[in-house]
């Protein structure tokens, strides 16, 4: 649990070393064309702020004007990356070898997703919770990486319901790996 959450470099922990997120950003709407496939070496705890300021990079983005005045605006907001990386993250089956959380950045949507299948059906995601990582969901807590009260998904949901994004739940596969639950991406 120790080197999950606070390793420098998970790749000297063989244990957990696949355990590692990756991100792949992808230049077109399907998996043809790879721009960027990088492994996130770092424990989730140490690691945590410096992968989503990096997902958060790697989104597309759109000028927008309001009020005379041009900013730029990603394809979602910070927070709805935070909440379902720290969930895919707590969330996750670590008996299943050989496959990793995965975040997956397309130019018109973000996938994540983890090992497992979800112990919470898709359609209570909003109102149940239970952890299958109760210690590791503990120590998130403890190091304000997540709540442990199932309010992420609210967060995300009143997110996108105040903009111009959707999140539709994933179908979950009966396979060892499914979505962590969600899909975003903009309308």
């Amino acid at each position: 649990m120790g080197a999950v959450l606070l390793a420098r470099q998970l790749v000297d922990f063989p244990d957990v070393s696949r355990k590692a997120a990756r991100v792949v950003v992808y230049s077109t709407p399907s998996k043809s064309k790879t721009k960027l496939d990088q492994t996130w070496e770092s424990g989730y705890a140490t690691g945590f702020r410096p992968l989503v300021a990096f997902v958060m990079a790697q989104l597309p983005q759109n000028e927008v004007v309001e009020e005379a005045i041009r900013r730029e605006v990603r394809l979602l907001p910070e927070i709805v990356i935070r909440e379902i990386v720290a969930n895919a993250m707590v969330h996750q089956d670590f008996t299943i070898a050989g496959a990793s959380l995965m975040i997956e950045v397309y130019p018109n949507r973000v996938e994540i997703s983890n090992p497992g299948e979800p112990i919470v059906p898709v359609e209570r995601f909003i109102d149940g919770y239970q952890s299958r990582n109760e210690r590791l969901a503990d120590l998130m807590r403890r190091m304000h990486i997540c709540e442990e009260k199932s309010s992420g998904i609210d967060q995300v949901m009143g997110t996108v319901r105040s903009g111009v994004w959707t999140v539709t739940p994933a179908s979950v596969p009966a396979t060892s790996i499914a979505s962590c639950g969600t899909s975003c991406g903009r309308r």
